[in-house]
């Protein structure tokens, strides 16, 4: 397509089709059907519809609760022992209108403004999981002369910080954790 046809929109049908077929070398038949392509892709209607679709993703998105299951794991390891942790929760979470400020998203949204609310979802749920997987890891191996005892995480408590530097409100926190008993690396038999 000659660039000049993106700076002026005032062209007609047939000004574009004799300047695609000269410019390009194309028959007729092709050149109308490109002309007409131009045409509906520069017009006023389509550039509105694009326009007011921008970051429909995110104000979609911006209208939900989000469900998130959380399967945390960690061992505790003396070099004599080991002790498994678990934790489970199912965490309801929904974002606060005006509060969400995360520099990583608005890059990917001026990348590209069309992102959709599947995208934008992951994108924090994502950041959650890793938050709290490297907070109860954290809390698992804190001691080395006692066991963790998985029951005593303070999972919620994480999540409400989350959801406060992440612009969330958290709706609901359903959580259990679990602590296998200790297992010696050497037996000895006698």
């Amino acid at each position: 397509m000659p660039s000049f046809f993106t700076h002026d929109r005032k062209y007609k049908h047939e000004d574009i089709s004799k300047a695609v077929q000269k410019e390009c070398c194309l028959r007729k038949n092709i050149s109308d059907k490109i002309a007409e392509i131009y045409l509906a892709l520069y017009s006023q209607e389509n550039i509105e519809f694009w326009d007011s679709s921008q970051r429909c993703g995110l104000k979609s998105f911006m209208e939900h609760k989000w469900d998130i299951e959380w399967f945390g794991d960690a061992q505790w390891d003396n070099g004599q022992g080991y002790v498994d942790c678990a934790f489970h929760a199912t965490i309801t979470i929904a974002p606060i209108k005006g509060r969400i400020n995360e520099p990583e998203l608005e890059k990917m949204l001026s990348k590209n403004a069309f992102l959709s609310e599947e995208i934008i979802s992951q994108y924090f749920k994502d950041s959650l999981l890793e938050y709290l997987d490297k907070n109860f890891e954290n809390y698992c191996t804190y001691d080395d002369y006692y066991p963790p005892v998985g029951e005593d995480s303070e999972a919620e408590d994480y999540t409400e910080d989350w959801c406060k530097d992440h612009g969330f409100e958290l709706i609901a926190f359903e959580g259990k954790g679990s602590t296998d008993d200790y297992e010696p690396r050497h037996r000895k038999w006698h």
